[in-house]
């Protein structure tokens, strides 16, 4: 499929629309229980592992939020920006070798 965003069911895109208002809300358990459950529905989908990322930075785990956003820019490689967010977490938290390997990803995407 050439859709950038992965195909949730009804159920899964439910739940991600009720994690991000929960987000907005501040009400980061909700939001993390809601990714959970669509990670179940939908292993293969990005989206509840970026947002994941996201609660986590807001909370201040940066090795959580990296770890998060690393399995969607995974699950999504053609996702640039991703990878490029990913690669400065590396850096942030002095895994050199793993930023250059996640800027390699960039470049190889681009040319």
């Amino acid at each position: 499929s050439g859709s950038s965003n992965t195909r949730l069911s009804p159920e899964a895109q439910f739940l991600w629309g009720k994690a991000n208002s929960a987000i907005i809300d501040q009400n980061f358990a909700v939001a993390i229980d809601c990714c959970k459950q669509v990670i179940e529905l939908s292993p293969k989908a990005h989206e509840p592992y970026k947002t994941l990322g996201y609660i986590f930075e807001q909370k201040n785990d940066m090795k959580g939020a990296l770890q998060m956003k690393n399995i969607a820019a995974h699950l999504h490689p053609k996702d640039l920006d991703l990878w490029l967010e990913v690669a400065d977490f590396q850096e942030r938290l002095d895994n050199k070798k793993d930023a250059l390997y996640s800027i390699q990803r960039v470049i190889r995407r681009q040319g």
